[in-house]
């Protein structure tokens, strides 16, 4: 019955949510953040290295295995408002939209070229935000689960992508980008 017969509507309740089909732990290697590594909580191994640099790109983003191979890297600009991405060459903008509530579009190559969204509830001040289609189907959320210096956060992919290797190291670009982009933007208040 709709809310106007008197029945209210109730959100969704945690058992509602999906269950992630993929857990990624993203942490500092050093006390300066000049590196990041991101491994898979459920086997626990290393799967990507980045190292943080202060000129262009500002983020190298290596996979580990076979071998330590260059798969990203990530582009700062200071007069505009676009995060430039390389994933395996193929070359991804993600465009700052929104005044108050701020998120970030791009077209993804690896999810059939639709347009994903990455919000945030604090227009990316902290390390809390969520991919989505345009249709507001959930891909993929991040969020900082304790407030050791040291650990970045955790990145839940849902659905069957993330058995996908092409949009995994995707969305582990996009998410790196995102988190320096949160770090800067801190740092600013």
């Amino acid at each position: 019955m709709p809310a106007s017969q008197g029945f209210d509507l109730y959100p969704p309740q945690p058992h509602h949510t999906r269950a992630p089909s993929r857990n990624l732990q993203f942490e500092y290697t050093n006390w300066k953040g000049t590196g990041i590594r991101v491994t898979d909580l459920s086997q626990g191994n290393l799967l990507y290295t980045a190292d943080v640099k202060i000129l262009k790109p500002h983020l190298i983003v290596k996979t580990v295995s076979p071998a330590e191979t260059v798969m990203g890297t990530v582009a700062f600009h200071i007069l505009r408002s676009q995060i430039d991405l390389q994933v395996y060459g193929s070359t991804i903008a993600l465009h700052r939209k929104g005044a108050l509530h701020i998120y970030f579009t791009y077209i993804s190559p690896t999810y059939h070229d639709k347009r994903l969204n990455w919000r945030s509830k604090s227009s990316f001040q902290c390390f809390d935000f969520s991919c989505e289609t345009e249709d507001g189907e959930s891909l993929a959320r991040f969020s900082t689960r304790s407030w050791n210096i040291k650990k970045i956060g955790q990145l839940e992919v849902f659905g069957q992508m993330g058995q996908d290797g092409d949009f995994m190291d995707e969305m582990v670009v996009a998410v790196l980008a995102l988190v320096q982009y949160s770090g800067a933007m801190r740092a600013a208040v």
